[in-house]
């Protein structure tokens, strides 16, 4: 399939946050490994790691701003023609799932997000 220039143009939004979320996702995976901590340091390595929620928003963004949420999503729950649902489903029920419940993590435990300094803190100490 072709796509001619003004396409690129005309999804230019779709484009650029797909090549971000990617570049993110890269850099946060190149980085989950034990030699990532070493590396970084505890502080940034968790700060890294916790961009994983931001580019999860940036997925939904990106499969929102393709337009076929709605239109295939209901399409699929109307007619079934397809014996899975389309790729889209799935993916912005995990990211909405893992963000519904770092939501009910804040709630329940407002410091989950801030960096351990207990931590940190008990072994100048002590």
């Amino acid at each position: 399939m072709d796509y001619p220039l003004s396409w690129f143009v005309a999804h230019w939004f779709t484009i650029m946050i797909s090549l971000l979320t990617f570049v993110l996702f890269q850099i946060i995976a190149l980085h989950s490994y034990p030699d990532g901590i070493r590396k970084l340091g505890e502080r940034e390595w968790m700060i890294l790691q916790k961009l994983a929620y931001l580019v999860m928003i940036m997925v939904m963004l990106h499969l929102l701003s393709m337009g076929k949420i709605p239109k295939n999503w209901i399409a699929w729950i109307e007619t079934r023609d397809i014996p899975l649902p389309p790729g889209s489903f799935p993916t912005m029920v995990v990211c909405l799932g893992a963000l519904f419940l770092k939501v009910v993590d804040v709630i329940v435990h407002w410091d989950s997000l801030a960096f351990n300094q207990n931590k940190s803190d008990s072994g100048d100490s002590g």
